[in-house]
């Protein structure tokens, strides 16, 4: 679940950054297709984490900056790329 910011970049073509991110539910491997809901429960978009459920849960609401700290290892800034997203028109 994303807040409204993360809404508008990824109408905008933007990619998923871990800012954005404001709850995780269920369980989900790295490059598994998770549906991307807006605060009201809306799909806007379904996309490939580039993080399983256990790691985005860490980095909800983090600055880019902070994934390595959160994760101790390097990791991508978008924790789903704007080229792993499908939204519907």
């Amino acid at each position: 679940m994303i807040d409204a910011g993360a809404c508008d970049a990824l109408k905008q073509g933007g990619s998923l950054l871990p800012a954005g991110l404001v709850r995780v539910e269920g369980q989900f491997s790295q490059g598994e297709p998770v549906p991307i809901l807006d605060e009201a429960g809306h799909c806007l978009a379904y996309g490939l984490p580039a993080y399983d459920s256990e790691e985005m849960v860490r980095l909800t609401g983090c600055q880019s900056g902070e994934i390595a700290g959160k994760l101790g290892r390097e990791g991508p800034d978008a924790i789903v790329h704007r080229n792993d997203l499908a939204m519907p028109p």
